[in-house]
């Protein structure tokens, strides 16, 4: 919370903080989606994160082939902040959407096969098939959440033009 000069506090813009911590919520009757690679999620996804004083809950479905926010609610917690137009023009919207469905992705793996190694191991080892996937993976992801992928990739760690050479990797491979 910032204070005005006429003590007065404002809002924090929680919407880009990368302190929100989301969660899913019962999502017993949603159905299994394949986004890319043996890579699912269940939709409608609905999530729920607590940041400075508001709770935000989204809900996510596939719209024209593209996840996106269906619904947002957003609460004032005891002591928080009031809902402002502000506060609701905060949320960046689709950089949410990635995240939640980020975070609640799981990946289906052939019997037997561990969850393999972490993401820091697996871009150290260059671009791999394995490091390939995985770029194409979080590439395909920003993209239907309709962010920028080849930024999303970027975001791995990778400079840009590795994360491009790696994205055209990827698609002379045929994962992209």
């Amino acid at each position: 919370m910032a204070t005005t000069s006429d003590n007065q506090q404002e809002p924090a813009l929680v919407a880009g903080d990368a302190d929100l911590r989301w969660r899913a919520l019962d999502n017993s009757g949603a159905e299994v989606e394949t986004l890319i690679n043996g890579v699912h999620v269940h939709l409608p996804l609905i999530a729920r994160a607590d940041g400075d004083g508001v709770t935000w809950h989204v809900t996510i479905d596939m719209v024209d082939g593209r996840l996106a926010c269906t619904s947002l609610d957003v609460s004032r917690l005891p002591g928080g902040p009031t809902v402002t137009t502000e506060l609701i023009r905060s949320f960046a919207v689709a950089r949410q959407v990635y995240r939640v469905v980020k975070a609640n992705l799981w990946v289906a793996a052939a019997p037997g096969v561990d969850s393999g190694p972490s993401q820091a191991d697996l871009l150290a080892q260059g671009p791999t098939d394995a490091a390939l996937e995985y770029v194409a993976t979080v590439y395909h992801l920003a993209d239907v959440c309709s962010l920028k992928p080849t930024k999303a990739v970027e975001e791995l760690g990778l400079t840009r033009r590795t994360a491009e050479r790696w994205i055209q990797a990827a698609r002379q491979k045929g994962m992209l």
